[in-house]
């Protein structure tokens, strides 16, 4: 399999910040409507899955909302 990139540019706020770049094993968001909760969620996904070694791969995470409408 052929390996592709993708670029996407995203800017988080401060505290969403932290919480992508935390090291910590458990992490929770929480914030007021439209802070970036969910979104900061999926790119600390995306890094914790991009930091493991291959051997490690698939990676599996759950990013859970109250509805399937608000992911």
């Amino acid at each position: 399999m052929a390996e592709s990139s993708l670029k996407i540019t995203y800017t988080p706020g401060p505290m969403i910040e932290k919480f992508i770049t935390s090291r910590a094993l458990y992490t929770v968001c929480m914030g007021a409507r439209g802070s970036g909760k969910t979104t900061g969620g999926f790119f600390r996904a995306v890094m914790y899955a991009q930091n493991l070694p291959k051997k490690y791969h698939p990676v599996r995470v759950a990013l859970i909302r109250d509805t399937r409408r608000n992911i």
